[in-house]
């Protein structure tokens, strides 16, 4: 940031990086930093069917869109309880935008949680299950080191059990030995369940000289921290790839929504239901089916049940980030997804990677690639 606490209006792509790069700051210069205050170089994905509006306001933020002098960089300011935080703000892609900044990290989680849950704004995160983190760690110019896991059925648990008794692992593992350690994890079937990724960490590079590489910490929410070296290009370069895979997916999910369509001058009716496979069965289906409709994070869907036969229901929903209704089977061993023609392919890729992390890892979708 500059001195006057604004970053500075970048002209061409070589400011922005040297902007970017001015604004790396690690643990250890960052001396004045107080636990959980960390300032790094960090960066945020976030989706939007409805464009990133020039000024609005959301959960007691203020928010402002300024120019610079690139046409798809702009500067987002955001006015919180007095204070005021910056982010650059990459609009080359309409619906998939980039937030970077350095500010405190407890105050950027707030201000993505505030966005992310208004519903007056279609605004989202993007959604990296654990299969897409993995493939991520894999992509050609990426190298695996390290990965995060964390698991809670705090929020799909029988309304009947006792939180004393909720089921909670969290692991942060980096280093040499991480590949090895998540073949273990993966390999035993006791705690497999429990070991969907929350996170991976990723290096691209050349480690040999600091402003050769990056080590980037990738979240399933598609935050971005940059936790070693200084190739603000790679930081870029890793982001980029990752937008490109969620918008494909996004994308990919969408071309299979059900509804009239037209191809070769006719209409047709088309598409396919997203079919999800538990791979342990759920205990107290109804139970479960009132959790995940109840309008809270992470799912933020609402909708009301009918049964259809004894032990299978069905749910129209609403999903609250876009407004969008679907329609919902549900047994105690799978899920039947329609998504209608305005849905946004965003929601099956929420559902995964929530479904994963909050009931069990190894629940999967067919149609999700």
């Amino acid at each position: 940031m500059s001195e006057n606490g604004q970053l500075p209006r970048v002209g061409t792509q070589q400011e922005l990086i040297d902007a970017l790069e001015g604004m790396i700051v690690t643990p250890r210069q960052d001396e004045d930093s107080p636990p959980g205050r960390v300032r790094e170089l960090k960066s945020y994905i976030l989706e939007s069917d409805g464009g990133f509006p020039s000024q609005f306001s959301a959960s007691g933020l203020r928010c402002s869109v300024k120019d610079t002098g690139l046409d798809y960089i702009k500067i987002l300011n955001v006015q919180k309880n007095g204070g005021a935080c910056e982010f650059f703000l990459d609009k080359c892609d309409p619906r998939f935008f980039v937030l970077h900044t350095n500010e405190r990290s407890d105050d950027t989680s707030e201000i993505m949680k505030k966005l992310t849950n208004d519903t007056r704004h279609a605004f989202d995160h993007a959604w990296l299950h654990s299969d897409m983190l993995r493939r991520i760690a894999e992509m050609l110019g990426n190298s695996f080191r390290g990965f995060g896991v964390s698991y809670s059925d705090r929020y799909l648990r029988s309304e009947e059990s006792d939180d004393a008794n909720i089921e909670n692992l969290s692991l942060n593992i980096s280093g040499s030995m991480a590949a090895e350690m998540q073949r273990m994890v993966q390999a035993n079937p006791q705690i497999r369940g429990t070991c969907a990724h929350n996170m991976v960490r990723v290096m691209r590079g050349t480690a040999s000289a600091v402003h050769d590489h990056v080590q980037d910490e990738v979240h399933n929410t598609g935050y971005f921290a940059l936790k070693r070296g200084k190739s603000v290009a790679d930081h870029l370069a890793l982001i980029e790839a990752c937008r490109q895979e969620y918008s494909r997916t996004v994308k990919h999910v969408e071309s299979l929504r059900i509804g009239m369509r037209l191809e070769d001058g006719q209409k047709t009716f088309g598409g396919s239901p997203f079919d999800f496979k538990f791979k342990n069965r759920i205990k107290n289906l109804d139970s479960f089916i009132s959790k995940m409709f109840n309008s809270a994070m992470p799912f933020k869907l609402w909708g009301i049940k009918s049964e259809i036969s004894e032990g299978y229901f069905g749910v129209m929903a609403i999903d609250l980030h876009a407004g969008n209704t679907l329609d919902f089977e549900i047994a105690d061993d799978m899920m039947r997804v329609y998504l209608r023609t305005d849905s946004c392919g965003n929601t099956i890729l929420r559902l995964l990677t929530n479904l994963q992390m909050y009931h069990d890892a190894q629940d999967t979708c067919m149609q999700v690639i």
